[in-house]
């Protein structure tokens, strides 16, 4: 039956071609009917106009007229024409008529013709449905008569789904089931043709498809590119053929639509997850990639069979590059990847030098570059590669010396072509003598005009001499060795007589060589027979003639230059007066003792030391001693605050004389008054320097100045006017201020009068002054690293509106701005200093209320003496600043200061109270201070209130004292919320409840003995106070009002949480108030509750619309918290997917701060965003919990590097404190180390090199 079905088929088919054919000849038939038909239209005439009867009738008329009368000549010509005239349109219009039959007859036959042409398609389309019906019969193995027809009906939506792409979900319908399948868009039906079992199969994939559902699944980029880049694998094809399923891409995201029956798309989505498909790349030059795709894709659809991935290339169209894209399953694109990258290693291009002499460069390019054919061919032929595999040349761009050899093949054959060209050169270069002769030898070998080198290349047959002027090098070549070695000998000969020797000699001895001093030195070598001459840099003098002759000469002038070595050293000006004291003087005690000439030259502030090296040397040590110390000797400089040197001195230099003699010793040293600051240096036995450097400081510590502000007269009459200025400023200064004709008269230790002058400049200005100070060691490194990396100033700069500046003089920075921002750049500068500094600075944070005790420089001097370390005060910040350059006396100061915080903690309590309590400051102050005079009676403590901070602070000198007046004031408290009642009311029911001018609110008042304040924040809260039984009472009478009046205006009530009402609420209420606008209504807020009350309306909808609103906008905030939440699980799980695949992991160290007792807040900021957290260098520890743990910051090699990047070039030594400053705010007593090393480091070596890095450590 089968066979009957094809055979059928077959006469079908034939059949059906016999047809088209005749449907061709039909339609060729059409074609040339239609074509006549058209060539007649365009040629047919114009129609004229008129009939047959009508020019009959005319031509008739005209006729009667000629005959009926005789007519002059001119007039029966007229006629005439006339009737010429008609007869024509007659003849045109007899034309016309029988083009228009031929027409007629034509359209005709096109139309006979059209007939048969439909006859064969009908007939034709009858033969397709009967082949299609035996060929489908065929493709399901049944008989025609078995075939069935079905109609399904599908919903519109998914009519699209059931056809696809182009159809494609139709043909696999067909190509899995058999059946014949047409599409009904307009009726939304599906027609089917098949076998019963057949048409079954096609139904299921129909309505599985019509009533499938969507699901969007997450995929990787990379799993995306797999499935859809390469058409030649077709995996979308087979993913979609192998879950029986249709997938979609959604755009702008990574993530597939499945669409299908809920099983397949569980499968399918199990699938791509489980799908380890990896994306890798690497860019290529455009030639490689084109090897790589090769011949017709040949090498990359190659690839792509063999690995089972999609390779993509995409050249750029600006540069020659391209990027090679593979995408597919780990291994198998790993794999892909490595044959692409062996591929392109193995077939690179690539060019090798060898280098070669030139006159074998000369001798190979000779007769035509016969001798480079003959290496090429040899090469080629050893390596068994065809002639032009290796090439050689030599290079044409090369400018060094000699030359060189290019060999250019592929990368796989470079390195076995270049050792045989190394080899075949090498056999070349056997047959050449080499010698090394002095530059200066070179013009001798010449000769004059050349006629030396002819002369020598004489001496043997076939001698040729190449001569490098660079390197000295001379290669000599000849027919045989004997006749090389003659040419050599006489080359040597002429060197030999020739030896240079140049000695280094310093600029300022070259006068004592060529002058007067080197007179006989210069007699002596010309006896020898030795030249001489300085070379052109004058570094070096050069001698040439024999060996022996000239290693004579050099050691005559070694001796003379050792005899005149010089050193020269830069003199402060404060230390002008040691250089000339007499016999006691510098100069004086360095030309006795070291045997040397010292000259000082004072327009160059320096001192030059000249005699033999050793004495020299043995001087500058000594000299080095005295000015910067070394070897047990300390030399101490520090500025001095204007206004304390006579203090310090004392009369006749009495304090001075006092103190010298103490500590023997030790010498003090005052600078001129031409040098502002003054100086004060001291030198000594360390010890000793450090004792008395202590003293002087604890003396300083409590010496008053006297500074003056001058001042305008507009500037005058507004002090005078607000008089409480001046004193508000010296009472927090600490100074005492006078209001001059001119100016303002301030007069306490140094830091609170600059402090003072500070606060005043301010009122006076609107700009206020502050400065950090630094120990010169500390501002020396600070002003490098700034100098250097200058952005970190201008990024404080301009994100807090200051100005900064290094005060060279001060030794600080100067900021300047609105107090407000000072304050910010300062906390700025606070951090970047401490990563600046590193370990050698520390901050020990001060609650406000303690400021006023610690800033006591007598004791701040008391813990730097202790300390030896930097201790200053600064109050915009509240932070007690401790610097120094050795951590561990950092660390002693920091427990200092913290027992001092905790010791003065005990003395003082603080209160503070919530701004809710506010209310309560005026009261506790009482009438004109009452209360606050009856706390400090018989107390002895002193009880301050900070209306702006909230604060009451109690200070006393007794703890039991301090505690008695603490309770005394809690007392006050207490009977004051007692007797104050706050209670609140509607916004709406504020007017009704004040009544008509306050008639209601009055009368309550009058009627309870209370006092009722409407307050203006929160709106709509009472403030009652009276007695407590009096307030009990109005509260009740209140709350009965409250409900009478909410009985008359009902509400609306809302139930909410309490984080819904942010929602409800909206940004600076534009939510809230636009319910209320759009319906008219007042929304009342009970957050402790979680209870809207909506009142107003005139409508009871109105009061509902706004509830159902808030409603809304409430479940609309829970859908969105939802999605936020589902969102951040889906992200954390494809995190922990991705983190488990990669098997990493993260941890992080954890950093905690020191804490103290009751007073101190010793928590540290977070470092600024600019800096890394983990700097080069340093080892991340967390700090113990105890301050007095603190250790030193970082590794030995970040401290190491950080000097060695931050120091500068010349640098400090790291035992002299040169240009100290010092005032009352910076008491610093660091000891300065007399060994050249620093205690905390042990003898640890530092560098010190301009750099221009910043490195956090």
């Amino acid at each position: 039956a089968h066979g009957t079905m094809a055979d059928k088929s077959d006469l079908l088919k034939k059949r059906l071609g016999a047809m088209n054919a005749e449907k061709e000849r039909d339609k060729a038939k059409v074609d040339a009917a239609l074509e006549q038909l058209n060539r007649l239209c365009k040629t047919a005439p114009k129609k004229p106009k008129g009939s047959p009867e009508a020019m009959d009738t005319k031509l008739e008329e005209l006729e009667a007229s000629r005959t009926r009368s005789s007519l002059p000549l001119a007039e029966e010509k007229a006629l005439l024409r006339q009737m010429q005239v008609v007869r024509k349109e007659k003849r045109s219009l007899d034309e016309y008529d029988r083009h228009e039959q031929k027409i007629q007859q034509q359209k005709a036959e096109l139309e006979k013709l059209r007939g048969i042409y439909r006859q064969k398609l009908e007939a034709i389309s009858e033969l397709d449905t009967m082949l299609a019906k035996f060929q489908l019969a065929q493709r399901l193995d049944c008989s025609p008569n078995d075939l069935q027809s079905r109609s399904v009906l599908c919903p519109k939506q998914k009519l699209g789904q059931v056809i696809g792409r182009s159809g494609a979900n139709v043909r696999l319908i067909e190509e899995m089931t058999g059946v014949q399948i047409d599409v009904d868009k307009e009726e939304n039906r599906i027609h089917l043709s098949g076998s019963e079992a057949a048409l079954e199969r096609a139904v299921q994939e129909v309505e599985a498809i019509a009533h499938s559902v969507d699901k969007t699944v997450p995929v990787s980029k990379a799993t995306m590119n797999y499935l859809t880049a390469s058409k030649r694998l077709g995996m979308l094809d087979k993913f979609r053929a192998k879950h029986r399923v249709r997938i979609n891409f959604v755009e702008g995201v990574s993530a597939v639509t499945l669409s299908g029956i809920p099983e397949r798309i569980a499968t399918a989505e199990e699938d791509l997850d489980t799908m380890q498909v990896q994306s890798l790349s690497m860019i290529l030059t455009s030639r490689e990639a084109s090897m790589i795709v090769g011949k017709g894709g040949s090498t990359v659809n190659a690839l792509t069979d063999k690995h089972g991935v999609a390779i993509v290339i995409n050249k750029d169209k600006i540069g020659d590059s391209a990027t090679v894209i593979v995408d597919g399953l780990s291994l198998a694109a790993e794999a892909a990847l490595a044959e692409i990258e062996t591929m392109v290693a193995a077939n690179k291009d690539v060019e090798e030098f060898v280098d070669i002499h030139p006159m074998h460069r000369q001798m190979l390019l000779s007769g035509s570059a016969e001798g480079i054919a003959t290496l090429q061919a040899a090469i080629n032929k050893d390596m068994t590669l065809h002639k032009d595999a290796v090439r050689l040349t030599f290079r044409k761009d090369y400018e060094g010396k000699g030359s060189k050899l290019l060999i250019r093949t592929k990368q796989i054959h470079a390195a076995r072509a270049k050792e045989l060209a190394e080899q075949l050169i090498d056999e070349l270069n056997s047959d050449c003598i080499t010698l090394h002769a002095p530059l200066a030898a070179l013009p001798q070998i010449v000769g004059r005009g050349g006629q030396m080198v002819k002369k020598l290349r004489s001496l043997g047959a076939g001698g040729e001499i190449e001569i490098e002027k660079e390197t000295g090098c001379i290669h000599i070549l000849a027919n045989n060795a004997e006749e090389r070695e003659k040419i050599k000998v006489g080359v040597e000969a002429i060197i030999d007589k020739n030896h240079v020797r140049e000695i280094p000699i310093e600029k300022f001895l070259i006068g004592r060589v060529l002058g007067g001093p080197g007179k006989d030195l210069r007699a002596e070598m010309t006896r020898i027979g030795v030249s001489y001459r300085m070379n052109p840099a004058d570094t070096h003098i050069v001698l040439r003639g024999a060996k022996d002759q000239v290693d004579q000469c050099a050691v005559l002038i070694l001796d003379f230059l050792g005899s005149n070595h010089l050193e020269e050293f830069e003199i402060p000006p404060e230390d002008e007066k040691i250089l000339f004291q007499g016999e006691n003087g510098l100069t004086r005690r360095v030309e006795k003792e070291h045997h040397v000439a010292a000259i000082y030259r004072k327009s160059e502030r320096r001192l030059y030391i000249r005699g033999k090296e050793d004495n020299v040397k043995s001087a500058a040590q000594h000299i080095k001693q005295v000015l910067v110390g070394g070897d047990g000797f300390a030399v101490v400089r520090m500025s001095l605050p204007d206004g304390t040197v006579g203090t310090l001195v004392g009369k006749g230099g009495k304090n001075v004389k006092a103190i010298e003699a103490e500590h023997e010793g030790v010498t003090i040293q005052i600078s001129d008054a031409s040098i502002s600051p003054p100086i004060l240096t001291m030198r000594g036995p360390e010890e000793k320097v450090e004792e008395a450097r202590s003293k002087i400081l604890a003396s300083l510590a409590t010496t008053k100045v006297v500074d003056s502000v001058p001042i305008s007269s507009e500037q005058k009459e507004t002090l005078e006017n607000a008089p409480s200025v001046i004193r508000d400023i010296a009472t927090d200064a600490n100074s005492q201020m006078t209001l001059m004709e001119s100016s303002v008269r301030i007069r306490g230790v140094s830091s609170d009068v600059r402090y003072a002058k500070g606060l005043l400049m301010e009122t006076l200005t609107g700009s206020y002054k502050s400065y950090i100070d630094f120990e010169a060691g500390q501002y020396s490194v600070i002003s490098s690293a700034v100098t250097k990396d200058p952005s970190h100033f201008e990024r404080i700069r301009k994100s807090t509106e200051t100005d900064l500046a290094l005060d060279e003089e001060a030794k600080a920075i100067c900021i300047l701005g609105k107090r407000s921002n000072v304050k910010k750049a300062k906390a700025l500068l606070f951090d970047f200093l401490e990563f600046v500094l590193s370990s050698s600075m520390e901050r020990v944070k001060v609650e406000k209320p303690f400021m006023k005790t610690m800033a006591d420089a007598e004791g701040l001097a008391d813990i730097a003496a202790a300390s030896g370390a930097s201790i200053s005060l600064d109050r915009d910040l509240s932070f007690v600043i401790i610097q120094s350059s050795d951590s561990g006396k950092v660390e002693t100061a920091f427990k200092l200061v913290s027992a001092r915080i905790v010791e003065h903690g005990r003395l003082v309590d603080v209160h503070k109270l919530d701004q809710s309590e506010a209310w309560l400051l005026p009261n506790i102050i009482g009438k004109g201070g009452s209360t606050i005079r009856s706390l400090e009676t018989n107390s002895g403590c002193s009880v301050e209130v900070s209306k702006e901070e909230l604060t009451i602070v109690i200070r006393g000198k007794d703890e039991v004292k301090v505690a008695a007046v603490k309770v005394k004031l809690f007392e006050v408290i207490d009977n004051l919320k007692r007797e104050c009642l706050f209670i609140d009311i509607p916004d709406q029911a504020q007017l009704a409840f004040i009544g008509k001018s306050g008639e209601h609110i009055n009368f309550l008042r009058d009627e309870h003995n209370v006092t009722i304040d409407v307050m203006k924040k929160p709106n709509g809260r009472l403030q009652v106070q009276g007695s407590e039984s009096n307030i009990l009472a109005a509260k009740t009478a209140i709350d009965v009002w409250r409900k009478e009046w909410e009985g008359q205006n009902i509400g609306e009530s809302v139930a909410v949480e309490g984080t819904d009402i942010p929602a409800i609420i909206g940004s600076k209420g534009s939510v809230i108030n636009g319910i209320q606008k759009d319906f008219g209504v007042k929304v009342d807020i009970d957050r402790d509750a979680g209870m809207l009350t909506i009142r107003g309306g005139k409508t009871s909808e109105e009061r509902n619309g706004a509830a159902e609103r808030i409603n809304d906008i409430v479940r609309q905030h829970h859908d969105d918290v939802e999605a936020r939440k589902a969102a951040a699980a889906s992200k954390a799980e494809k995190e922990r997917r991705e983190k488990a695949a990669a098997g990493s992991g993260a941890s992080d160290t954890n950093k905690k701060g020191n804490s103290l007792e009751s007073g101190v807040d010793n928590s540290r900021k977070s470092r600024s965003n600019e800096f890394s957290s983990v700097p080069v260098g340093m080892t991340v520890t967390a700090s113990t919990k105890s301050a007095a743990k603190k250790k030193e910051r970082g590794t030995i090699e970040g401290r190491n590097l950080f000097a060695l990047l931050v120091a500068s070039s010349t640098g400090v030594p790291s035992n002299v404190h040169t240009d100290e400053h010092w005032d009352s705010s910076t008491v610093s007593s660091a000891a300065v180390s007399t060994n050249g090393q620093d205690a905390s480091l042990e003898g640890r070596t530092h560098y010190k090199c301009i750099s221009g890095f910043s490195v956090r450590l």
